[in-house]
């Protein structure tokens, strides 16, 4: 009898619970993991067995509180021997996770530095596209700015000159000037996130406006702190550690008004700055990516017009997440502004973006692209 309770309880795990993951609605993002989970639609006939076991491994049931609890315990063991690096001032980088460090004697963590030659394969493939597509577009002005990131601190000039000598000379270039240690990354990244926080988002504009020759940059209005907010971002999320958290202060601004059209449905607004002012936020989860709900998300594609600016150019950007901060304040110079998130325009629009039909449709004058090694070494990044 008992065996056959037992053969009857596996024979639940096997058929029951495939079921139940077919069935229930698909998770897109592991939080504990900090990267898209494989779905349904990215299985592939030609590579079936490899598909659907990755499938089933992403949107296996409780898996992602499993992760969470895994990372949690080793978060503790982690820092458990912490102190005793720091008080012995073994080293400056203290490794606690997957390519992920603590700067010694501080809240901070960081990814590991990068080297071109890690990624120089997929470095070349997004310039290759960029090159293509600005031989073939001579009546477009071009613009690249390439932002620092704690990955390229160490190396950033040979980053940068790497990307001088292989872009196409009719491009613009900026690198941004004002991170070069990680004294300067502690000024203007949070904590635990790989992001800007609100000084180094408005210094990424303002480097930006430069480069794009916008006379009259939105100044700050005032800096404001959500008090309700204790800010976990991507790295505490993915470590499990949540005994180190940011304070989340933002800056405000008087936009011109603006019409926002995501993947060119309208919306009311892209982010949810009111509702944060106005304490109309879930402050409880630390699972909440306050950077994503309050600037806006990554988009496969966001339309901004500004109704003031009807005699002013148009402008395309290509960015990752670096951009959600500064969207709105690029899309102020403005008459149209579309921001692009290659990675996600073809699952949201089901259909390849198409440089040469998008440009000639949207009478696009400028087109800049706002990357760090980040956005360069992700071949999904590919313009075409």
């Amino acid at each position: 009898m008992r065996d056959k309770i037992f053969s009857c309880i596996i024979l639940a795990f096997i058929f029951v619970i495939p079921i139940g993951v077919l069935c229930r609605k698909e998770k897109y993002i592991s939080v504990a993991e900090n990267r898209s989970l494989f779905k349904k639609s990215d299985i592939r006939i030609t590579n079936l067995n490899e598909d659907v076991n990755s499938f089933f491994e992403d949107q296996f049931i409780f898996g992602e509180r499993i992760k969470k609890a895994y990372n949690i315990c080793k978060s503790r063991i982690v820092n458990f021997s912490m102190k005793f690096i720091e008080d012995k001032r073994i080293m400056k980088l203290i490794p606690v996770g997957k390519k992920i460090y603590r700067l010694a004697d501080t809240e901070y963590f960081v990814y590991g530095s990068e080297s071109v030659d890690m990624y120089e394969e997929e470095y070349m493939y997004n310039i290759n596209g960029i090159n293509e597509i600005c031989k073939r577009h001579p009546e477009i002005e071009f613009y690249v700015y390439n932002h620092v990131v704690e990955t390229t601190i160490v190396n950033q000039e040979q980053y940068n000159a790497f990307l001088n000598e292989r872009l196409d000379k009719r491009i613009k270039i900026k690198h941004s000037s004002f991170i070069n240690t990680y004294d300067d990354y502690k000024k203007y990244f949070y904590k635990t996130d790989h992001h800007w926080n609100k000084d180094g988002s408005y210094n990424g504009y303002l480097e930006m406006a430069e480069l794009l020759g916008i006379d009259n940059p939105i100044p700050i209005k005032a800096s404001k702190k959500i008090d309700a907010v204790k800010y976990y971002g991507s790295k505490a999320r993915t470590l499990g550690s949540y005994d180190i958290y940011d304070d989340f202060e933002v800056n405000v601004f008087d936009y011109p008004k603006m019409n926002v059209e995501i993947d060119f449905k309208p919306v009311e607004g892209y982010g949810k700055e009111k509702q944060y002012f106005e304490n109309k936020i879930n402050t409880d989860d630390v699972e909440v990516n306050h950077y994503g709900e309050f600037y806006g998300w990554d988009d496969g594609i966001i339309k901004f017009t500004v109704p003031e600016n009807y005699d002013k150019e148009n402008i395309l950007v290509f960015a990752i997440s670096f951009s959600n901060p500064v969207n709105k304040l690029i899309a102020s110079s403005y008459n149209e502004t579309y921001v692009v998130d290659m990675r996600n325009y073809e699952p949201q629009m089901g259909e390849d973006f198409d440089f040469d039909k998008f440009v000639y449709d949207h009478h696009i004058d400028k087109v800049l692209i706002i990357g760090s090694n980040n956005y360069f070494k992700n071949k999904s990044n590919n313009i075409k």
